[in-house]
């Protein structure tokens, strides 16, 4: 048997959890599928996009602090250099696209943040993976 090497960007892609990669400066770099359906995009509209201006707070929320919480998030994982979860869930209501309705979904996330380091052991992004639960109880902070 001749060994080949795996397509990891298939792999990624079609892994079945809810993942984002942004670099440096918050350019969305990849998302798996689970993380476009979740986001009502498609990889298309999101790659190269900063990834606070593709998923912008709801300006007419005055209570909306999920960017800030997702900031928080990549920066920890950037300056510790470890993954952490977010404690409990996050409120970060998600805006529909124009073609599903438009406005904002009331969404609530358990969020993990991980660095992935380039060969010189610098954090060159981080993977920001979540978990849907607005349907739980967890997500009654």
């Amino acid at each position: 048997m001749t060994p080949h090497t795996p397509d990891f960007q298939a792999i990624f892609e079609q892994a079945p959890v809810n993942y984002v990669v942004v670099d440096n400066d918050y350019r969305i770099v990849a998302a798996t599928n689970g993380y476009l359906a979740m986001a009502m995009r498609t990889r298309d509209a999101l790659i190269g996009q900063n990834i606070f201006e593709a998923f912008p707070d709801n300006p007419n929320d005055p209570e909306a602090k999920g960017t800030q919480a997702l900031k928080y998030g990549i920066e920890q994982a950037r300056q510790t250099g470890k993954a952490e979860w977010l404690p409990g869930a996050v409120r970060y209501p998600i805006a529909r696209p124009e073609e599903q309705g438009g406005g904002y979904e009331e969404r609530w996330f358990r969020a993990l943040n991980a660095p992935i380091f380039d060969t010189d052991g610098n954090v060159a992004y981080v993977i920001h993976g979540n978990e849907d639960v607005t349907d739980s109880t967890d997500s009654v902070a």
